[in-house]
């Protein structure tokens, strides 16, 4: 009952114990913290933790080596970032030791003098957790590697051992009877123990206790502060040599816990970003059997008890077999809050969540962070000026080899490449966004991308960056260029002030940029199937017209309003004369943007024209192009060619709507809900009710449907897909097979992409928010990609299928490399929910 003090008091992890023999015993708080190894084994783990003292590293590394002994490290983000202990961590990695997390800052969790007292919520504790994982990751170690993580000052209580569990950790301490974690006290102190007395308390109860050290995690620091003369640490080779004539073994924590480490019997999966007032709320329980015990929704912080939940058995096609599952359905909770779920035996418990219409509202700013991280000519986020020589003519009206300017747009994912045929779209998206939710976008960055207002919103300041690339584009009415660079361009990790691609005029020189022709194209064996240029003419003439009526209603801006129309005009007569698709050029590889579509693009350029002009003939054009791109595109299939039917949804027919009468309305609207039910149809094969194909760019798929949902919402007040549009949300957000976000840092206190395929976090470790990643695709193409490795051990093993995959891997460019068009293609689905 709501208010009724919970019966949670004492929680087990998320993780349940797997089955141990009887003749081992391990020493386990009754929180779930794992103490001591083995007692029946004589194995012992030395345990060094580490925050801003490091003046033992050496000597303790040169014991190590000269004893060949293997010890563990637990260190704070702190220690990772100092670049003064960056070769001594490189060589506990090379030589074997384990390191692991100590969190980020060395916050303290709880109060020193009433141990029940959180000093921190679950978003800073998991925020914290997160950054120390990802310092890790710039010395190559993985969250799968690392799972044993050891609390700041060795002070938690039980919620921190289940928080730890939700973030697939396992909290271990050191085990309790020797003074060895005392060496940090220094003689000033009440508590100051000497290292005669440290070094006598372990040698006696070795001695006298009746397993002595067995299974121990022996506690001492890296480093300790400069008025603690007599170091524990030079004692260490001492230490060892007494304890090995003994007969002990010295092993790593996760050799030694190894059999007491949990296994996932079920889970909960949830929209970890949260959820809206009003709209529908559903979690997923995935389980190896019929749960054996209730779950209940409880309010984050008071643990009060807010609902029983019962799970409703999904009894339809599943991708695992081996898997049940059941909804959790907590719709009608409307109580801002944050909260999570519970299982009243396993303990069993959700990533924290938040019920509140405000949880979107910084959404689209992440978005934008991310698109400026992408920024060609001068990036704002590195503060460098790139890619000046672009680029030098192929296929053009003029000489090959001619420089033309092409400097600006954006890199297009985690390469460097640029095409109009991405910035087309991911341009006109962002004005439409503006154009439909206009009180949604804050002004926080200059035109340029730093840091100050300029009178602009933010959208419009990096929509524009978008429109004055396609302007040098197309200098001259007959004149479009429509790629820089290709596939030669894939050298490996590089910054882009420093590219070290040779187009044939050196590396870090010049690029090559190819004008449309209308015709197959390619520089090496691999030629396009291109036929036309109407896909990029048609929607760079939309982006231009929807600046024009942008810059004339909102920002009474006559003369870029004048120019961009007449840009628009003359993109839209280039359209129509080259009816077709211009395709992507490759050099080395087969792979390249194979766009077929053509007619939606130049639907939607003939709408918007004639919303500025009223010149019935982009009316009569609008309406024919509508009729020949109707419903046709990827939803319903099963597969489709790399960007087949792209942009992944047709924005020409909501462009088009207003404009006609209501039975051609009706066939607008009719085309809409033709392909949202055709996904529907998929829907049913899994308990996710997601019906996309998951090709290259599932993720971009899935915003687009979210975004015909929205704007068939807008037409025609139909609400009966919104709930599919939730479920389609929510999946992006961690109610997904693998538990994560799709977009990075979004939230920041969740599970999101950390390791992802860009030479900006390969290189610098730079973590920019709101990158849309590829998402998963069919196990079949990621088995059948060239070039393809995962660069550190799947965390995901547990929860792959033989279905789909996805990977949180810099290897793995086929899931894990964000993209600017897709970031863009989502800007309508987040100004959307920021609207609530």
């Amino acid at each position: 009952m709501p208010g009724r003090k919970s019966f949670f008091r004492v929680a087990i992890p998320l993780l349940v114990v797997s089955t141990i023999t009887a003749c081992n015993t391990y020493q386990e708080n009754s929180d779930g913290a794992l103490l001591r190894g083995d007692s029946g084994s004589k194995k012992i783990a030395l345990v060094f933790t580490g925050d801003q003292y490091a003046d033992g590293g050496d000597y303790i590394s040169g014991i190590l080596d000269s004893n060949n002994t293997k010890a563990s490290f637990f260190l704070t983000g702190n220690f990772y970032r100092d670049s003064c202990n960056r070769d001594l961590i490189i060589k506990l990695r090379d030589d074997g030791h384990y390191l692991g997390a100590h969190s980020d800052r060395h916050l303290l969790y709880c109060d020193w003098e009433n141990r029940d007292s959180l000093l921190i919520d679950y978003y800073e504790f998991s925020y914290d957790i997160n950054q120390n994982y990802r310092e890790m990751m710039n010395f190559g170690i993985d969250i799968s590697e690392a799972p044993y993580f050891m609390p700041p000052y060795e002070w938690y209580n039980e919620r921190i051992v289940e928080w730890s569990s939700l973030k697939s950790l396992q909290l271990v301490s050191y085990t309790p009877g020797t003074l060895s974690h005392a060496d940090y006290t220094v003689p000033s102190e009440n508590s100051y123990r000497s290292t005669d007395e440290i070094f006598r308390s372990i040698s006696d109860y070795e001695e006298n206790a009746e397993n002595g050290l067995n299974g121990f995690l022996l506690l001492m620091h890296i480093g300790t502060a400069p008025e603690r003369t007599d170091k524990l640490y030079y004692r260490l080779d001492s230490l060892v040599s007494l304890l090995s004539g003994k007969g002990y073994e010295f092993v790593r924590v996760d050799s030694l816990l190894a059999e007491k480490m949990r296994v996932r019997s079920q889970m909960v999966q949830l929209n970890q970003m949260g959820y809206l007032k009003g709209e529908q709320k559903k979690a997923l329980l995935v389980s190896s059997n019929k749960p054996a015990e209730d779950f209940y929704l409880l309010e984050s912080g008071s643990n009060m008890e807010i609902e029983r939940l019962l799970p409703a058995r999904y009894s339809g096609k599943v991708w695992d077999y081996s898997k049940q599952y059941y909804y959790l359905d907590f719709t009608h909770i409307d109580t801002e809050g944050d909260y999570y779920i519970a299982g009243s035996k396993s303990g069993q418990i959700s990533a924290c969540f938040r019920i509140s219409d405000t949880i979107y509202g910084s959404g689209t700013g992440k978005l934008l962070e991310f698109m400026r991280q992408q920024r060609c000519g001068y990036n704002p986020l590195l503060n460098i000026y790139c890619h000046q020589d672009d680029g030098r003519s192929m296929f053009g009206p003029m000489p090959d080899s001619s420089f033309v300017d092409c400097r600006g747009g954006w890199h297009d994912a985690g390469d460097q490449l640029k095409y109009l045929l991405t910035t087309s779209y991911a341009t006109a998206h962002m004005l439409k966004a503006y154009e439909l939710f206009p009180d949604i976008f804050s002004d926080r960055v200059d035109k340029s991308g730093r840091a100050g207002k300029n009178s602009l919103p933010d959208v419009i300041d990096e929509a524009k960056w978008g429109l004055d690339w396609i302007e040098k584009l197309h200098p001259h009415p007959d004149v479009l260029i429509h790629q820089v660079a290709d596939d030669r361009d894939h050298m490996g990790w590089k910054m882009p002030d420093n590219d070290n691609s040779d187009y044939g005029w050196g590396p870090n020189s010049y690029r090559v940029a190819y004008y449309a022709t209308g015709k197959p194209q390619g520089a090496g064996k691999y030629l396009s199937e291109s036929d036309g240029m109407s896909n990029i003419a048609g929607r760079s003439a939309a982006a231009m017209a929807l600046a024009a009526g942008i810059w004339s209603k909102n920002f009474g801006d006559s003369s870029y309003a004048e120019k961009s129309l007449s840009l628009a005009k003359s993109l839209y007569i280039l359209g129509k004369k080259f009816e077709g698709v211009q395709q992507g050029n490759s050099y080395g590889a087969p792979y390249r943007y194979g766009e077929e579509s053509w007619q939606d693009d130049m639907e939607w350029a003939a709408a918007e024209l004639y919303g500025l002009t009223s010149d019935s003939v982009y009316l009569e054009d609008a309406i024919r192009y509508a009729r020949l791109a109707a419903a046709k595109s990827w939803h319903g299939l099963d597969t489709a060619k790399h960007y087949q039917h792209y942009p992944f949804v047709n924005i020409g027919h909501h462009a088009l709507y207003r404009h006609v009468n209501n039975e051609f309305r009706d066939t607008l609207a009719m085309y809409y809900r033709t392909g949202i039910e055709a996904t529907l149809k998929k829907a049913v094969a899994n308990p996710y009710n997601i019906g996309i194909p998951f090709i290259w760019c599932s993720n971009n798929l899935l915003t687009s449907l979210i975004t015909q949902i929205i704007l068939y919402e807008d037409m025609t007040g139909d609400l009966t897909y919104h709930n599919y549009l939730i479920d389609l949300r929510d999946w992006l957000f961690g109610r997904n097979p693998w538990s994560t976000s799709m977009f990075t840092s979004l939230p920041a206190y969740g599970e999101y992409p950390i390791d992802i395929h860009t030479s900006i976090w390969a290189l610098t470790g730079i973590e920019v928010p709101g990158g849309l990643i590829d998402g998963p695709v069919y196990a079949s193409i990621f088995n059948s990609l060239k070039g393809l490795h995962l660069s550190n051990p799947d965390e995901f093993s547990d929860f792959q299928n033989n279905y789909i995959v996805y990977h949180d891997d810099i290897g793995d460019y086929s899931t894990n490399e964000p993209t600017m068009d897709g970031t863009a293609g989502s800007m309508i689905m987040m100004a959307y929910f920021s609207s609530y």
